[in-house]
């Protein structure tokens, strides 16, 4: 395959993207606490972010039946048989892991992180004490 990278402000590229009016795509995001954020709106078939149009029974079996388990083992068990099916099945090329580290000094005083957001969303009530 041939690509012609293309630089997109972002608000063209993800328009662009969720009308499959691409080739390819780099898109990345930050992985929420709540799997179904991801899993079921990107891989399930009725997934408002599913722009490829993925569609596995098993896999939507799969994510239904997680929506309805309580019990958070279960359902992370139920999570990870989906996502497995998913790169299986192999919609879209997974082409990076990025695990970030996020780091600061003790100085810093009223910093919660919460790994569900960035941190930029964060730093209001932070300061450096003293």
């Amino acid at each position: 395959m041939k690509f012609t990278p293309e630089v997109l402000d972002p608000n063209v590229a993800f328009q662009r993207w969720s009308k499959m009016d691409i080739e390819a795509e780099n898109a990345g995001w930050i992985g929420r606490i709540e799997a179904d954020e991801y899993v079921g709106d990107c891989f399930h078939s009725k997934g408002a972010r599913n722009f490829p149009k993925y569609s596995n029974p098993a896999v939507d079996k799969l994510i239904e039946d997680s929506r309805k388990e309580f019990d958070q083992a279960k359902r992370g068990e139920l999570i990870k048989k989906a996502e497995d099916l998913i790169v299986e099945d192999c919609p879209v090329i997974f082409t990076l892991n990025n695990n970030a580290h996020n780091m600061w000094t003790s100085k810093v005083k009223g910093f919660q992180h919460l790994p569900s957001q960035s941190f930029g969303s964060q730093f209001p009530p932070v300061n450096l004490g003293g």
